[in-house]
């Protein structure tokens, strides 16, 4: 945004021993970073107060600088991270420290001196950007709290409504490509700090947009329907065309559960008797098949592992 050239720039990099917290510089990666940026001619300022200026000069022909001045640079690159200079405490005893962390009170961040905060890698291990950004919130909402606020710092950008169900249609939609997304001229990339990807312009954003099947529509949509079942009014009437022969029927209650499931060597006349005795029935179905015996229990042991239980077989329900 600036319109930073490379060539000529000042910058910083913070950093440049093998890792945090120690002074070895034996395979440290950060040389690669600055001789890249001395390829583009660039002016670069090493800084590492754990590091022996005489060694790093020595091994990698690099000189660092003893003191950061404020405002000379262009870009700062933090490549090694290293422990929290903690020194400024002894002017603020009630702030207290552990391990080289500041000690907070865990639930609002406040140190030992009241309406003093911290947060981030000074009062933890190294996290992510994303704890850092945690941390802030909290400290504010407590801070907001000490300031006789409610703790609320919440802001609500976008209120979210009941999405419209109906998408609409749209030809050839699935074949639709994603959006090219434009970027600097190959030529234009090492002259400058600018951005590589430029983003959509705004004719764009709205086609890309357009490709979207609102996939929150997910969370209002019931299943799909299941196909109904072929079941049989459990009475006379129909009893009477079932086969004589061999297979298995299933009795269910008015509510469609199961409660009985038997195999028999005439089918019709089973039924007749299962008319007569079992009066919680209200619908059935059949198959036949001569190893009825065999599928009785291929169906018994089918709803065992669904239900839990066995089908039920009167007034209670027999359970394993």
């Amino acid at each position: 945004q600036r319109q930073i050239h490379v060539v000529n720039a000042n910058v910083l990099i913070l950093g440049l021993t093998f890792k945090e917290n120690c002074p070895d510089l034996r395979n440290t990666r950060v040389v690669d970073i600055v001789n890249e940026f001395k390829s583009y001619k660039a002016n670069i300022d090493v800084y590492d107060p754990w590091v022996n200026p005489q060694e790093a000069e020595h091994e990698y022909g690099i000189k660092p600088i003893s003191k950061v001045e404020e405002g000379r640079y262009d870009a700062v690159i933090l490549a090694v991270g290293q422990a929290t200079d903690l020194s400024f405490l002894q002017h603020a005893p009630s702030v207290r420290a552990g391990n080289g962390l500041i000690l907070v009170n865990e639930a609002t961040l406040e140190t030992g001196m009241k309406g003093v905060y911290a947060g981030g890698d000074v009062t933890a291990l190294p996290g992510s950007m994303i704890h850092a950004v945690a941390a802030g919130r909290k400290a504010a909402s407590s801070i907001d709290q000490a300031l006789e606020g409610n703790g609320d710092i919440d802001e609500v950008l976008f209120e979210k409504g009941t999405p419209n169900p109906r998408v609409g249609r749209h030809e050839g939609f699935a074949a639709w490509p994603r959006e090219k997304v434009r970027e600097t001229e190959m030529e234009t990339e090492r002259e400058s700090f600018r951005e590589v990807a430029l983003g959509f312009t705004d004719e764009q954003a709205l086609q890309e947009a357009k490709r979207c099947l609102q996939c929150d529509l997910r969370l209002y949509m019931a299943c799909n329907p299941a196909a109904p079942e072929a079941r049989l009014a459990f009475n006379e009437g129909m009893v009477q065309r079932v086969p004589e022969g061999e297979g298995v029927f299933r009795l269910y209650d008015e509510n469609h559960r199961v409660v009985s499931i038997k195999g028999t060597a005439c089918l019709r006349g089973e039924l007749l008797r299962a008319l007569q005795d079992n009066d919680r029935a209200a619908w059935f179905d059949f198959e036949e098949d001569k190893m009825y015996s065999r599928r009785e229990s291929e169906l018994i042991q089918k709803y065992l592992h669904e239900h839990g239980r066995m089908p039920a077989g009167g007034s209670e329900e027999d359970l394993l």
